[in-house]
């Protein structure tokens, strides 16, 4: 297969040629989790093959690909990540908090929750931008609020949109039980759990952060590598954004990454957010 250029993809993505020797490679990997080098060199070169293959649910991808379920299988899915956008792997740390501080002088004035008052409180007391993170996440969907349905009766709260990218939980022993509630309410509506951080302490103050997809925890020590990751993860397991926090996936696919696909449905109360 030849390469397909970003100009020529239908997703904006960068496709490279197909190497026809990666068959031993993608059987190695099969079977294999160790040297480290050797996976990632070997994963490297298979990523056309993955880009080639009908993905599914992300459950049948990590069961095709099961080396992403190794504790350093986190590293693999940011590789796949730089292949797919080539010049957009850093584009959260380079502007995440520029976007956030437009975002929230723009609609500060217009909260009035009192749960949300109070993190823009804590947040004024904060300075290093990494323990400020969890918190600018927890605020999105209440300077955003969110417009979609679950039912013709039923509106998408902020909590559950917030829910679409943080789970928080303050004892270790709680972790289990915090991913089960997720599985069991998303099974309740009928959909399944989407990739999430799981947040373990005070979103100022937290001791652990993992990223929670399907049956896989991932930790990460730091909130701008867990987010970062988070975000990646959908686009490199071809996820489909949680239907409460869609809206503010879309934000943060446009406006950070600035990544723009053929799939994006815009509802009309972000465009203003994304005309900032």
């Amino acid at each position: 297969m030849k390469a397909v250029p970003t100009s020529k993809s239908n997703t904006g993505k960068y496709i490279p040629a197909k190497d026809a020797n990666t068959d031993d490679d993608v059987l190695w990997l099969k079977s294999n989790s160790e040297p480290w080098q050797e996976v990632i060199e070997k994963w490297q070169k298979t990523f056309p093959f993955r880009q080639n293959q009908t993905q599914g649910t992300v459950q049948e991808y990590l069961d095709k690909w099961e080396i992403l379920k190794n504790c350093k299988g986190h590293t693999l899915i940011n590789f796949d990540f730089e292949k797919l956008y080539m010049e957009k792997s850093l584009n959260f740390y380079k502007h995440w908090n520029t976007f956030f501080d437009k975002l929230f002088e723009f609609k500060k004035a217009q909260v009035t929750n009192e749960y949300a008052l109070n993190l823009i409180d804590t947040l004024n007391g904060l300075v290093e931008n990494d323990k400020k993170l969890p918190t600018q996440i927890s605020l999105l969907a209440y300077l955003i609020p969110p417009k979609g349905r679950l039912s013709r009766k039923i509106k998408f709260s902020a909590s559950e949109a917030t829910e679409g990218l943080i789970v928080q939980t303050h004892n270790a022993g709680d972790i289990e039980q915090a991913i089960n509630k997720q599985k069991e309410k998303a099974a309740s509506r009928h959909q399944t759990v989407q990739p999430f951080v799981l947040l373990q302490g005070n979103l100022q103050d937290f001791s652990a952060l993992y990223i929670v997809i399907d049956d896989i925890k991932y930790q990460l020590q730091s909130a701008t590598k867990a987010f970062d990751l988070l975000f990646k993860s959908y686009h490199v397991l071809n996820a489909k954004y949680p239907d409460s926090a869609e809206y503010l996936y879309l934000i943060i696919q446009r406006k950070v990454y600035g990544i723009t696909t053929r799939y994006d449905k815009i509802p009309p109360h972000i465009v203003e957010i994304l005309n900032l």
